[in-house]
């Protein structure tokens, strides 16, 4: 059968030697495959999985056992420097920012590297 329980049972057991969260990885990918939250997995056990859900995820299961990040198999990032919009300084805010952060570092011991580090992370986001 090919239910959500037995595909997970079966994924975790193909990544018990190859991952050391083997069931985390397994619902993961497969709440990706899904597009759904891991809890609906809980919820939803008996499901039947569809062929080409099934074919997906199995294929990704196969490229974990391999060692392929989970980030890379479902296409996101854990941190991102890119600007967006919930990230973005506005550029009068980043001024100010530069501003406090010169006249605070000369008080350091060593301001030259620390100023420059803060600056960078500022203009990171430009």
């Amino acid at each position: 059968m090919n239910t959500i329980k037995n595909q997970l049972d079966g994924a975790c057991n193909l990544l018990a030697y190859h991952s050391p969260s083997p069931r985390l990885d397994a619902e993961v990918l497969l709440a990706f495959v899904l597009g759904k939250n891991r809890s609906y997995l809980r919820a939803w056990d008996d499901k039947e999985l569809e062929l080409v859900s099934l074919e997906l995820f199995t294929q990704l299961v196969q490229k974990r056992r391999i060692g392929v990040p989970i980030a890379y198999l479902i296409g996101l990032r854990e941190h991102s420097l890119e600007p967006t919009q919930t990230n973005q300084v506005p550029k009068a805010k980043a001024a100010m920012m530069m501003i406090t952060v010169v006249q605070d570092a000369t008080e350091l011991p060593c301001p030259g590297s620390l100023l420059f580090d803060m600056i960078a992370s500022i203009l990171s986001f430009y």
